[in-house]
């Protein structure tokens, strides 16, 4: 999925919670905020979540929802 996504890619956010206590190996990417690494796509076996919302994270959400569709549907 980062082979499609931009130089700096940017996904929305809406709420201030986020997923703790995951397997580091589950993690696929994280955001930065501050000293915090928020998780926003993890995988376990067959299922992936995202913790952002891609349908309002421009270009760069609109190429993770295609690759969620080539990859996984």
């Amino acid at each position: 999925v980062f082979q499609r996504l931009s130089e700096r890619p940017f996904v929305y956010y809406v709420h201030s919670y986020y997923a703790q206590n995951y397997a580091q190996e589950d993690l696929l990417a994280d955001s930065g905020y501050g000293d915090m690494r928020i998780p926003g796509l993890v995988r376990k076996d067959n299922v992936v979540g995202a913790q952002f919302h891609p349908e309002k994270s421009g270009e760069d959400g609109l190429q993770i929802l295609r690759w969620f569709k080539e990859e996984f549907v």
